[in-house]
């Protein structure tokens, strides 16, 4: 289902300040054996919720949904997910910044039934997505990524070494490939079931079209073909989760 892709290599971006920063790009030796990603596809909020409570029946350590609902839809599939939101114990819904830095978050009625929330931008540098903030901090108010979230309901003891508003690179170590990803008919196996139990399980969008994927450091190290966008924003934060357990941890 997934290949391991073992190479080393560093990727030269010229920063904004016109200076040469090194960007590593250490693409794992393992599969990671405990983030997940399931693919969120082209469902409507009914089969997003279905496809929440099968992941939730598998009882993983965390859930985090990589996906906005900004507005009310179809009352019915609406309802439906609100219940779903409900039944999950252990959920972390995104939110974003636009561009302006207003916050673009889901409705209400999902929001308020979730463990929490974290916020999903990824700065880049000359088109390429390879820096994020982990924490902001805003008039007094303080902002936490998706993927420091999804670590704290994880690893409720996790201490954070850096600041607030401190920009740092992600350390792409893994690929799509490299990480175990499912589709919603994967779930009716029980094998892959019992294989979601106590893993931290990412919902996003892994296709069938290239919606919410960018360009990043990966592309030269994965040999991409073509001129589009080589990663998915979830598998864009998984590495970004990796990153800051790997290398941004108060001893």
């Amino acid at each position: 289902m997934t290949k391991v892709i073992i190479f080393i290599l560093v990727f030269f971006i010229q920063c904004r300040q016109k200076k040469v920063q090194v960007q590593e790009v250490a693409l794992g030796s393992n599969t990671d054996n405990e983030i997940v990603i399931v693919n969120i596809g082209d469902g409507d909020r009914s089969e997003i919720a279905d496809l929440l409570l099968k992941i939730e029946k598998c009882k993983p350590l965390v859930i985090g949904i990589d996906a906005l609902f900004l507005k009310e839809g179809e009352s019915s599939k609406d309802s439906v997910l609100e219940d779903a939101f409900s039944i999950m114990s252990n959920d972390i819904l995104a939110y974003r910044f636009d561009s302006t830095g207003k916050i673009e978050r889901s409705v209400e009625e999902f929001r308020s039934k979730t463990s929490g929330e974290g916020f999903i931008n990824i700065e880049q540098e000359n088109g390429v997505l390879n820096h994020f903030i982990p924490v902001k901090e805003e008039k007094g108010i303080v902002y936490e990524s998706f993927a420091l979230k999804v670590i704290k309901l994880w690893k409720p003891a996790f201490k954070l070494s850096i600041s607030s508003n401190k920009s740092i690179p992600i350390r792409f170590k893994r690929s799509q490939e490299d990480f175990h990803y499912f589709e919603k008919p994967n779930l009716e196996e029980s094998a892959v079931r019992e294989f979601l139990g106590k893993k931290i399980v990412l919902v996003g969008y892994l296709g069938p079209s290239s919606e919410d994927k960018h360009y990043t450091p990966l592309r030269s190290k994965i040999k991409f073909q073509g001129t589009g966008p080589d990663t998915y924003g979830i598998v864009i934060n998984a590495n970004a989760i990796r990153t800051l357990l790997e290398y941004y941890t108060e001893e």
